[in-house]
């Protein structure tokens, strides 16, 4: 629970706390070339004050959406903190490259914008003049300059209540059909709260973070939480960590970083980046914790990653696998600090065919190896229910729910249509797993099953059997489920990233050798995929459900006329 000795109910009170008590610490905005504009934290408060007068004057006012599209994380925290402090209710959205041409982050914008009511929008003055949008007036565009210009004096905040909603997190994978997370002050403060006890957090930590403020784990994890410490952060725009990766390792180095964070795509990122690098010169001794989640956790890259860290004074018990989600603010479970990734093999065919676990025997070729995501935190009960809503015991597969104070009452706008994923107090995260030995182990999401002769199988699982097999990248991999009707059953599509020749062929027919001699699955269709085809989240999960639209509206048909083609000859 929130510690309320402090005061602390709000993210006002957030913010005034860490300038009132460490004002010589803040927030350090990193540029591409590795200088560090520094802004204390009550230089940040004077900054929001400021333009929360500027939002004011503009008439904006309290219990108002906006949403912010900007470009960099110094603006997007000046005019976060001056939404909060006006009482306006925010939501920060990937700002599209244009609206010229078709783009998720331009879909996501306007349906989020449909969603809302059409609210007004802060935007950068360059984005205002390259706007082009059907579905949005230009009316809504509040420049970033003019907010500026009319601010003239800093504002008291607007007295608020730990139950109103502060904040509206859009959630990564929504893009079509977007889900509004409400979140409340008090939501926000028990998850703060209860990371903050899991990561063992001290005025001395610092943070180091390249993932995006306009996800979950970046805003609440790496600038909400520090904040909560009243430590030092540090903010590395992701376009930038994106075009040169080792950025990231430059600055943690030299600010002796304790805590960050980094999911499979980040990590994969970077190996691929150092792989044509020479040995670089960073110490990260001082690195405690490495966050380790946002996605299915790929052992491969973990490990692969940990290897190539460890010259560097990285250690394997800072690896710290966790499970979250936007709907429960962030942070769900925590692996035990400083005790590094526990990894257990199951009995494969068991978990599939009668939905129980088990370790495999030793040296089993039908066993998989799934991470453990550690303990529940402080501020989160967690059960796992059967088909019909029933609790299972511990070693038997089912759907993840969740409850505690740090979890959203649900999503905006009820009248959209939103069925409400709770059963009673219980949200439904659409995730499956299962605790073995009081660990929380994930399976996969819910509606990535794929169904074959009776068995629940999970693209997941098998994309890590093929990589295991076939020592393929992380995300070069891709495997979904279609429900075809003239068969009556699900067709198992193979997605391998690369071009149609002689080499992708080859791979194909080994996984598909592999996958029907070991565990008699058989691949219907095989698609070569280029990378930039792929659809992934903001946090960089993969989106088999965009796969499988495209397969389905015949966007493959050519390239799976031609495989079958040169398999005939």
């Amino acid at each position: 629970m929130v510690n309320r000795r402090d005061g602390i109910k709000t993210l006002s009170d957030l913010l005034q706390a860490a300038a009132n008590e460490y004002p010589e610490h803040g927030i350090g905005i990193v540029q591409p070339d590795e200088r560090v504009h520094f802004i204390t934290y009550p230089e940040l408060l004077s900054k929001a004050r400021f333009l929360s007068n500027g939002l004011k004057e503009a008439g904006f006012i309290p219990g108002e959406k906006v949403i912010l599209l900007l470009n960099r994380n110094e603006d997007v925290i000046h005019f976060f903190w001056a939404c909060v402090l006006g009482g306006l209710v925010p939501t920060i959205l990937q700002p599209p490259v244009s609206f010229t041409e078709l783009n998720p982050p331009a879909i996501k914008v306007e349906n989020v914008n449909r969603v809302l009511g059409s609210p007004r929008m802060i935007v950068s003055a360059e984005l205002a003049r390259d706007f082009r949008s059907e579905m949005i007036n230009r009316q809504q565009l509040i420049t970033t300059e003019l907010i500026e210009s009319k601010s003239s004096a800093g504002r008291d905040p607007v007295p608020g209540r730990e139950t109103d909603i502060t904040f509206i997190q859009f959630s990564s994978g929504s893009t079509g059909d977007p889900k509004g997370i409400l979140l409340t002050h008090k939501n926000i403060m028990t998850n703060l709260q209860a990371i903050s006890k899991g990561l063992d957090f001290t005025i001395h930590d610092t943070t180091v973070n390249w993932m995006p403020l306009y996800h979950d784990m970046g805003l609440v994890g790496y600038h909400l939480a520090p904040m909560f410490g009243k430590y030092n952060q540090y903010l590395i725009d992701t376009v930038d960590f994106v075009k040169r990766p080792a950025l990231w390792l430059d600055i943690m180095d030299r600010v002796r970083c304790t805590i960050t964070g980094c999911p499979n795509f980040g990590q994969a990122l970077l190996l691929r980046y150092l792989k044509n690098k020479g040995p670089g010169s960073w110490d990260l001794c001082s690195i405690k914790a490495v966050t380790n989640g946002a996605e299915p956790i790929s052992i491969k890259v973990m490990n692969e990653f940990i290897e190539k860290m460890s010259p560097y004074g990285f250690k394997r018990e800072s690896m710290m696998p966790v499970y979250g989600m936007a709907e429960a603010t962030l942070a769900i479970t925590f692996s035990p600090l400083r005790k590094g990734p526990l990894v257990t093999a199951f009995d494969w065919s068991l978990m599939q065919t009668e939905g129980r676990v088990a370790m495999a025997g030793t040296g089993s070729a039908d066993a998989i190896e799934l991470v453990s995501v550690g303990h529940a935190l402080d501020d989160v009960r967690i059960r796992i229910v059967g088909a019909k809503g029933k609790p299972l015991e511990e070693s038997l597969v089912g759907q993840i729910e969740i409850a505690g104070d740090g979890i959203t009452s649900g999503y905006y706008g009820n009248e959209t249509g939103y069925q409400q994923p709770f059963h009673g107090q219980w949200l439904v995260t659409g995730d499956n797993g299962f605790f073995y030995q009081n660990n929380l182990y994930i399976t996969g999401r819910t509606k990535d099953i794929i169904f074959i002769r009776g068995q629940n199988l999970y693209a997941h699982d098998l994309e890590n059997l093929a990589i295991q097999y076939h020592d393929i990248p992380y995300g070069k991999i891709i495997l979904s489920g279609v429900f075809d009707e003239r068969k009556g059953r699900d067709m198992i599509l193979l997605f391998l990233s690369g071009s149609l020749n002689s080499e992708t062929m080859d791979t194909f027919q080994k996984l598909k050798t592999f996958f029907r001699s070991t565990h008699g699955i058989t691949i219907d269709k095989f698609i070569p995929i280029r990378s930039n085809q792929i659809p992934r989240t903001s946090s960089g999960k993969i989106q088999r459900y965009k796969l499988i639209e495209s397969y389905q509206n015949g966007e493959f048909d050519e390239v799976i006329a031609e495989v079958a083609k040169l398999m005939k000859e």
